[in-house]
């Protein structure tokens, strides 16, 4: 692979939460893409119809800081399932 086919943004983070609901929900979804927006790009939030979950979806070089912000802002006491995948290893087997 050449230097230049690779991205941007090496790693792919998914997260699934249960959202902090003492947030109201056009606040929370403001609040954390302000917070994750410097650290990638690709961020994409969905919020379920019940407004207590969330996956959220960014590409970035600092996956442990990402997963630190998404993690404050799950309800306390849940876990945070997390995906990560490295893009460049994506475009070697491609």
């Amino acid at each position: 692979m050449k230097k230049e086919e690779e991205t941007k943004f090496r790693y792919e983070i998914v997260a699934r939460i249960s959202r902090d609901t003492t947030i109201q929900i056009e606040d929370w979804k403001k609040q954390i893409a302000g917070d994750l927006r410097g650290l990638g790009n690709s961020l994409d939030i969905y919020i379920s119809p019940s407004g207590k979950r969330s996956v959220i979806h960014i590409h970035t070089n600092t996956p442990e800081e990402v997963k630190r912000v998404i993690t404050v802002f799950s309800e306390i006491g849940t876990r945070c399932r997390f995906e990560e995948q490295d893009l460049n290893e994506q475009l070697r087997g491609a």
